[in-house]
């Protein structure tokens, strides 16, 4: 069973993962965009 320290840890590593998903996604718009101007 995951205590509760694992948990958080598994949250905390959950946001980092989305939050990095989303800048990565942005960029990857932006070079798209710059790409089809």
């Amino acid at each position: 069973m995951a205590n509760t320290k694992d948990i958080k840890y598994m949250k905390r590593i959950k946001y980092y993962l989305t939050n990095e998903n989303q800048v990565l996604a942005t960029t990857a718009k932006q070079a798209i965009f710059i790409l089809d101007n």
